[in-house]
């Protein structure tokens, strides 16, 4: 049972702590980052998992600002965030070598760009399976900004990472 239904307070997006073996690849999870001295900065990820040659799958997470596979035990406990949509910014498409984090065309469908699998290959996250693959992903593609946004309440958390991985929060 997740922290909303325990609530008196309806909230949105709605936040549910789960383990990560329930799940589903491609939910959008919110998470926290150490810094220096004790402070802790939030970010969002996604539940994926990666085939290994003649193994089971390693399930974890892509860290959305940095692009990286984080191996996860499946008891992980993770917040889950419900009701979110990622969103291209065709207007800002580019064509130029991906950097880790960024949302690619590639093989004719929208992924992003992952570097750090489990066994340190680059490789992308298919948005439509929820699968992070290792690819040799070589030379230009277009490239796209996006945005996280909240489809019931229409707010929007940008990531932009040409200015240095900022996250942005408004409304539309």
């Amino acid at each position: 049972m997740g922290i909303v239904e325990r609530m008196a307070v309806p909230m949105r997006p709605r936040l549910e702590r789960r383990e990560l073996r329930d799940v589903a690849l491609g939910q959008f999870v919110l998470l926290t980052e150490s810094a220096n001295q004790g402070t802790s900065t939030l970010s969002l990820g996604l539940r994926t998992q990666t085939p290994v040659e003649g193994q089971d799958p390693v399930d974890g997470l892509i860290h959305l600002e940095s692009g990286k596979f984080e191996w996860l035990a499946p008891k992980s406990l993770l917040t889950v965030v419900d009701s979110c949509e990622l969103v291209p910014d065709i207007s800002k498409a580019t064509i130029r070598n991906p950097r880790s984090g960024d949302l690619i065309l590639y093989a004719a469908a929208p992924q992003i760009y992952v570097t750090e699998l489990h066994n340190g290959a680059h490789g992308v996250f298919d948005l439509k399976t929820g699968v992070a693959v290792g690819h040799h992903v070589l030379g230009a593609h277009v490239v796209m900004q996006w945005s996280v946004i909240d489809v019931l309440e229409r707010t929007i958390f940008r990531f932009e990472p040409d200015t240095g991985g900022a996250w942005a929060f408004g409304s539309l």
